[in-house]
């Protein structure tokens, strides 16, 4: 048995999508399941320029190949059309490789999932394949819930989830939503957050920083990561602390919708020279900001995207050591115990927010505790090699 995980995009390096990738490929790799990362239409991969185009490489011990052209090396309809190609190169490919019992895990955004993937299921099963499909969103559930984001949802729960073989799923929510329109013998295997403990395991070093201060690692959105709100319950914790601490921020506010809205912030509670947003940072230096922090904060508010999704960063804060607020929506609360691993708080409530701004601030004793118990949490339920094992009798089983 061989597992091709199939994605489009800038892998190995990026953000959180890349990193599950790989979680899960080692984890593959490590129960003794040959594995490889199948990567198409791929765009801005610093690693594929680093080896001179080459076509097929390694990256922290996982196979992976490239498919067809880079797309951003070129605009508009050009880029369009080597996308489109790129998709019927991955197809000439499985079908060149593909074997009798083999299995194919889709993890793909959802404009070629909607477009592509039929075709990509149909060569899968004339193979004698199997087809597993990451859910780690709510389909068409990001942006806005427009007429055809709703149609385009519609279409491929209603006449693609029967297709598949399996399933895995990133929620609860999203476990129970897959049960409503996969086949009976579909089989959904429900994995949380992955998180590469030992390289996250940092030493608790806040003491370093010279002011203290909060950390976020994420995009500067209010939807999915609730940033103005933290920044106000930020503001509101400094009018009530005796001593200035500062709130670190890894997006560029300049380029963020909201940059209007933080000035404002910014303004009303006097926070010039408190608030600071580093842009994009390396994986190394964003461990240096996190290593140093005080506390982190990852703030939910109850709409439909939180609603289905989970929290990649909520691994790397816990594997680091570093408490966390976090608030009472979607998959975090099911994982986390109160005043144990976290401080969960009512979520759209600042108010609360800074109250627990100001009791981690000014108490070591529960920071500490908080610390030691994430790590711990998360080095038994987050870690991918805690899955590797579960992984191989789930895919042994398809």
């Amino acid at each position: 048995m061989k597992v091709f995980i199939i994605c489009q995009g800038g892998f190995p390096l990026g953000m959180a999508p890349n990193k599950r990738k790989l979680c899960l490929a080692k984890a593959l790799l490590q129960a003794g399941i040959d594995c490889r990362v199948l990567v198409f239409a791929r765009h801005d991969n610093r690693l594929q320029q680093e080896k001179d185009n080459a076509d097929s490489g390694s990256f922290e011990g996982v196979p992976f190949t490239f498919i067809g052209r880079d797309v951003n090396d070129s605009k508009g309809i050009i880029s369009k059309i080597r996308a489109i190609c790129s998709c019927f190169e991955l197809i000439l490919y499985l079908k060149r490789n593909l074997s009798s019992g083999d299995i194919v895990y889709s993890y793909v955004p959802d404009k070629f999932t909607l477009s592509f993937m039929d075709i990509i299921i149909s060569v899968v099963h004339h193979k004698k394949a199997k087809y597993v499909r990451e859910l780690c969103e709510l389909p068409f559930g990001k942006g806005k819930e427009t007429k055809k984001a709703v149609a385009n949802r519609k279409k491929i729960l209603e006449k693609q989830f029967n297709k598949y073989d399996g399933i895995l799923s990133i929620s609860q929510s999203l476990t129970e939503l897959a049960k409503q329109y996969t086949r009976p013998d579909c089989k959904i295997f429900q994995l949380p957050i992955l998180v590469e403990y030992e390289k996250y395991a940092l030493e608790d070093k806040p003491e370093l920083a010279e002011v203290p201060y909060i950390f976020h690692s994420g995009s500067l959105t209010e939807q999915k990561d609730g940033m103005l709100g933290m920044i106000e319950a930020f503001g509101m914790a400094t009018k009530q602390l005796g001593f200035p601490i500062r709130f670190i921020f890894t997006g560029n506010k300049e380029k963020s919708q909201f940059s209007k809205e933080i000035d404002g912030l910014v303004e009303k509670y006097e926070l010039t020279d408190k608030l600071i947003f580093t842009g994009f940072i390396s994986d190394e230096i964003l461990k240096n900001y996190l290593q140093r922090a005080t506390l982190v904060i990852i703030n939910k508010y109850p709409n439909q995207q939180n609603k289905y999704c989970f929290s990649t960063k909520l691994g790397e804060y816990m594997a680091a050591g570093k408490p966390v607020i976090i608030t009472n929506v979607g998959d975090a609360k099911n994982w986390l115990t109160n005043r144990k691993d976290a401080l969960i708080v009512e979520t759209q409530n600042t108010q609360v927010m800074a109250k627990a701004i100001v009791e981690l601030f000014t108490d070591s004793e529960l920071r500490t505790r908080l610390g030691n118990n994430a790590k711990i949490t998360c080095q038994h339920a987050f870690d991918y090699r805690v899955y590797s094992s579960p992984l191989k009798e789930y895919f042994s089983k398809l």
